[in-house]
């Protein structure tokens, strides 16, 4: 073993693995890019998707009955079935 060398090969070892990271890195670094950009792309499509849909909803029902509640009476302004069939 060369003592004189040792410290040249430890050196160029740190620079290769140094040099693999930054590699590595670059590669995580596209990939987050391309993932990040296809997430971009589908959020739009599904957001031109939910536009096409509409939502209609019809309330059937006597509104001042629901909203008017008198307050001496114990009886419930929202029957149930079971409680309209008695």
């Amino acid at each position: 073993m060369n003592v004189a060398t040792l410290v040249f090969e430890r050196r160029i070892r740190g620079v290769y693995q140094a040099i693999n990271l930054t590699i590595l890195s670059a590669w995580l670094h596209t990939c987050c890019w391309i993932a990040s950009g296809l997430l971009a792309l589908v959020r739009m499509l599904l957001a031109v998707d939910f536009q096409l849909v509409r939502v209609r909803a019809e309330l059937q029902g006597d509104i001042d009955k629901m909203l008017v509640c008198p307050q001496n009476t114990k009886t419930d302004p929202f029957p149930t079935d079971q409680q309209s069939a008695n």
